[in-house]
């Protein structure tokens, strides 16, 4: 099995991260009748990420909160 280099990967995709954006939304935002979220949040705490073969962290401790609405 041969090796795709690196550009011809990174262009197929950011073919596909585009054919995704691109894509129509089903979503009408002008549409009447959601009720707002009043209770509820997400929160993250402390997070830490790497990709396995790099040694630095992309997030060290990384504290994220997002209150309804």
């Amino acid at each position: 099995m041969s090796q795709m280099p690196s550009i011809a990967k990174a262009k197929a995709s950011a073919r596909k991260v585009f054919g995704i954006i691109e894509e129509p939304t089903k979503i009408n935002p002008k549409q009447q009748g959601f009720e707002s979220i009043t209770h509820g949040r997400i929160e993250f705490k402390n997070i830490s990420f790497r990709y396995p073969s790099r040694k630095n962290y992309i997030l060290s401790h990384f504290n994220l909160t997002i209150e309804p609405n």
